[in-house]
This record gives structure tokens, C-alpha cells and sequence, in this order.
């Protein structure tokens, strides 16, 4: 190790690495979360044009109305991105236990409930 600084200690290279590193991640995960917010607010402006035209028509609609509809509406569907299949039992299992079903219950791991929100487990948890 220099004196005057010209020479960094292994220990300095080493936390600065580490922090260059969480810096990028930390970067990476809110544009990650930027993405997600901006596609959500897409579909949900799709699914309310939707509503809109199917409101427009009034009372009465033909079957070509209808077939359109439902063809935006698989269109619109093909952007959800999946869902994922954790949160889903977790979230099913708050509806059972709400309900008053707790045999309805499928138990979690710990580690899938911390993680749901972010990564998709096998959903046979």
C-alpha cells in the first residue's frame, strides 16, 4: 500500500466493487418496476377502451359486434404477462381462510411467500 494513495488497499477495491454492483441491480430492479407499472397502466387503458366501445352500442349489438369484442379482448389478454402461480394459492388461500375453509388451506414454504411477488415457483407449492 502507497502513502500519498496511489495505490488502493484490496479491501477499498473490493467495497467499491460491491457497491458499483448493488448500485447497477438497484437501477435495474425500478426499471424493472417502471416496465411492469407502465405495461399495467396500458392494459388497463385497453381493457377500459373495451368497455367503452361495448357500452356505445347501447341495448342492442350484432354477433359480428360480439366476435370483434372478443377478439380485442383475447388480443388484449395475450399481453398479460403470466401470472404467477405462488401469489395465486397465496392469495387463494386468503379468500379460504376469510370464507371459513381452512381445509381449502395449501400450505407455502416460507421462502415462496417471501418471493412470490417476484418469481414464479412451481405452482403444486
Amino acid at each position: 500500500m502507497w502513502l500519498s494513495g496511489i495505490c488502493i488497499s484490496t479491501k477499498q477495491k473490493f467495497s467499491d466493487t460491491l457497491l458499483k454492483k448493488l448500485a447497477r441491480c438497484c437501477s435495474s430492479c425500478c426499471l424493472v418496476y417502471t416496465d411492469r407499472k407502465q405495461r399495467h397502466k396500458e392494459l388497463a387503458e385497453s381493457f377500459s377502451t373495451l368497455q367503452a366501445k361495448i357500452e356505445d352500442t347501447g341495448q342492442r349489438y350484432t354477433i359480428e359486434q360480439l366476435d370483434q369484442w372478443h377478439a380485442e379482448l383475447r388480443r388484449i389478454d395475450a399481453k398479460e404477462p403470466p401470472a404467477l402461480g405462488t401469489l395465486v394459492v397465496l392469495c387463494q388461500n386468503e379468500i379460504a381462510t376469510a370464507e371459513g375453509q381452512p381445509e381449502s388451506v395449501v400450505p407455502v414454504g416460507r421462502y415462496k411467500q417471501l418471493f412470490a411477488n417476484w418469481r414464479d415457483f412451481h405452482t403444486a407449492t
